[in-house]
């Protein structure tokens, strides 16, 4: 299981690369509903720190 720093690591790596989800989580071996729930997991914890 990634770390939340891996998962922060990927998710920043996606926006940057400019692909959709599908293409990069292909590319990278994993799915793309990943990618959107780490995304989301991020936000939520983010708005729980604060």
């Amino acid at each position: 299981m990634a770390t939340r720093a891996e998962r922060a690591e990927r998710v920043e790596r996606w926006k940057r690369s400019g692909l959709s989800a599908e293409k990069f989580a292909r590319r990278q071996g994993y799915k793309p509903k990943q990618l959107y729930w780490w995304r989301w997991r991020l936000r939520v914890d983010g708005a729980s720190c604060r």
